[in-house]
């Protein structure tokens, strides 16, 4: 988000999140594929252009 739209900031307040179980790695049969993405998107801080390019690739559908 601080790559697209500004510096990030941080609210006093209640945060609520929906406990789940751990997954890891071999419970999830999607984590390589996520991890790469996540490493593209980690590449890409920074580089607005690079970061629309990604999300651009989303919006036509690529995996």
């Amino acid at each position: 988000m601080d790559t697209l739209v500004g510096e990030h900031i941080r609210l006093d307040g209640m945060m609520y999140h929906f406990w789940h179980p751990f997954v890891g790695p071999q419970g999830n049969p999607h984590y390589e594929h996520n991890y790469r993405l996540f490493e593209r998107y980690r590449a890409a801080r920074g580089d607005r252009e690079s970061m629309n390019e990604l999300i651009r690739e989303k919006q036509a559908g690529k995996p």
